[in-house]
């Protein structure tokens, strides 16, 4: 029992000292692959640090938000103050959107292409850990099943293990190609929802000039 405690102890301690090194003006970016890249050269990673001289601390979707909220001066990549997404108010600041990604439902390879949120109701439906997809889709009464990697809901929308894919484009696409397929069935012009994909940041005096320097960029 001891032992036990002793290791819960530990490890308590190093989340706190790990949140605790979100130090000012962390920038936070999402893992998405193509946008917010581990080796530094997503779109995202480039364009903020292009325009502000910063490099982005790359964390899982969960993760990165849990250290923003736990952070006093630090920024995270993407965001915004949308309330369909979030329950940023006052004390956030959000730059001009890099991007407006776009979330779809997936179907199944042969199955038609649906945009009715209402027909995900009581369906198994696949999303990403972490990820939001807004009020409008997650009320919608789907079973969502969700895993850490978009490759993985594609393996099993395909093999039938899910009636539905939710997922954001331009990412899902980069997903499809990894995985050598083409994108499975979706209405391309009639998005579910959309995003817009801003630096979110603690509004400081020294926030503020960051993110007026990436506005000034895009």
């Amino acid at each position: 029992m001891l032992t036990k405690h002793v290791l819960f102890s530990g490890l308590l301690l190093f989340v706190s000292s790990f949140l605790n090194s979100i130090s000012a003006q962390t920038i936070i970016g999402i893992d998405i692959p193509g946008l917010h890249n581990n080796d530094g050269q997503g779109i995202y990673d480039v364009m903020i640090r292009d325009a502000t001289g910063r490099d982005v601390l790359i964390m899982p979707p969960a993760r990165a938000v849990n250290a923003y909220d736990s952070c006093t001066d630090c920024c995270i990549s993407p965001a915004n103050k949308n309330p369909d997404f979030y329950e940023y108010g006052d004390g956030h600041i959000v730059s001009i959107p890099m991007f407006t990604a776009q979330i779809f439902i997936f179907s199944k390879p042969g199955d038609a292409a649906i945009n009715d949120v209402a027909l995900l109701k009581g369906k198994k439906v696949g999303a990403r850990k972490g990820m939001p997809y807004g009020n409008h889709v997650e009320s919608s009464g789907a079973r969502f099943m969700k895993v850490d990697q978009l490759t993985k809901n594609i393996k099993k929308l395909e093999r039938g293990s899910l009636d539905y894919m939710v997922a954001y484009t331009p990412d899902i696409y980069d997903a499809f190609y990894s995985a050598g397929k083409d994108p499975f069935p979706h209405t391309k012009t009639s998005p579910v929802a959309s995003h817009e994909d801003s630096l979110l940041c603690k509004d400081t005096p020294e926030n503020q000039a960051l993110i007026k320097k990436l506005n000034d960029a895009i």
